[in-house]
């Protein structure tokens, strides 16, 4: 099975294959670069897998939360990919594999700018107990009292092929595209 990962959403700019049982990646970590890297770094990591892009079985895709540019680049390739080769794509939250990298019910948080972040709850098997909210950093100690609260900052390759994995072993994936996550201030 081959399957490319985008994630645009956040500060970094990953692309990786799964290839079987290896893992190519490249990581552009220069804010505001991600439309001009994203479709550089898939063709640096295809080639390295020799691969073409009709080799793919699968694109995920972070859809959010995160910067609103970075999430419409990463979700643009992954739609034009599924529309030149059918290629299935499946979207995981940005939230979610932060939650995947801690154990049991945590709380996580990411940076959302302007001393704002996102905020989502997740039981032990990583689904979601609440909505993704959009609170003040002083709003944050609503959660002190939560053993698992996280705040993440970044994550890697093998973080999300880890998160992907856990979410397409416990939910059955959708065959739709997925959407974007915006969250806005009410």
């Amino acid at each position: 099975m081959n399957t490319l990962f985008l994630d645009t959403a956040l500060k970094k700019c990953i692309v990786a294959l799964q290839s079987n049982a290896t893992l190519f990646f490249r990581i552009i970590a220069q804010e505001n670069q991600h439309a001009k890297s994203l479709n550089i770094l898939i063709t640096e990591v295809l080639h390295e897998a020799q691969l073409h892009y009709a080799d793919l079985d699968a694109v995920v895709v972070t859809v959010g939360p995160g910067s609103f540019t970075g999430i419409r680049v990463g979700m643009s390739a992954a739609y034009a990919i599924n529309a030149v080769y059918d290629t299935a794509v499946y979207g995981i939250s940005t939230l979610e594999i932060f939650a995947c990298m801690n154990e049991g019910d945590v709380v996580v948080s990411a940076e959302a700018g302007r001393g704002r972040f996102y905020v989502q709850h997740f039981s032990y098997n990583k689904t979601p107990l609440s909505s993704i909210q959009l609170l003040c950093g002083d709003e944050l100690g609503q959660y002190s009292s939560i053993v698992g609260a996280y705040i993440g900052e970044s994550y890697n390759a093998h973080d999300i092929l880890k998160a992907f994995q856990r979410k397409s072993k416990t939910t059955h994936l959708p065959v739709h595209l997925p959407v974007p996550i915006y969250i806005c201030e009410p």
